[in-house]
């Protein structure tokens, strides 16, 4: 099981080049020529990456959407119309492709922030309100997480 954690961030050099975390690359390491898929994310203003089995997943959870249903092509087309497969080079850098980094607002320097299964790329100021931003919908909303055995926050009742 895939777990991207952590926020790192790292210089985008003049042909978009930039160095993808090395524990985000070791989660990756061996699986389908080191390849990451790489979307504009549909919450923020974001690259959004993910291993080639996160991005198979939603594949099956789209097609199990009525053929021709809005939601199918939406969808469909918002995460496979845009979306694109990168291999890191030697370096373990990726080519942010020009629009996704334009759309995202990424220039000289990119966030990566983990996010479990995927991770996000962002610009610097950005990512620091997006952390802010969900940092308080955290606490005013007082969400807890559901953990395997049954309990929430690590099992407490």
């Amino acid at each position: 099981m895939t777990l991207f954690a952590g926020t790192f961030e790292n210089k985008v050099d003049g042909k978009g080049r930039v160095s993808v975390p090395a524990s985000f690359r070791a989660e990756l390491e061996g699986r389908h020529n080191n390849a990451v898929y790489i979307y504009p994310s549909l919450e923020y203003q974001a690259i959004e990456a993910c291993p080639v089995e996160w991005m198979e997943e939603m594949k099956a959870g789209i097609q199990r959407l009525p053929k021709f249903s809005k939601e199918r092509r939406a969808l469909g087309m918002s995460i496979f119309g845009r979306a694109r497969l990168l291999r890191f080079d030697d370096g373990g850098r990726l080519v942010l492709p020009k629009d996704l980094a334009d759309r995202a607002g990424i220039a000289e320097r990119a966030v990566f922030v983990g996010n479990g299964d995927s991770f996000l790329i962002w610009n610097p100021e950005a990512a620091g309100v997006a952390f802010d931003d969900a940092f308080r919908t955290v606490v005013d909303e007082a969400l807890t997480v559901d953990t395997a055995n049954g309990g929430k926050n690590g099992g407490e009742s």
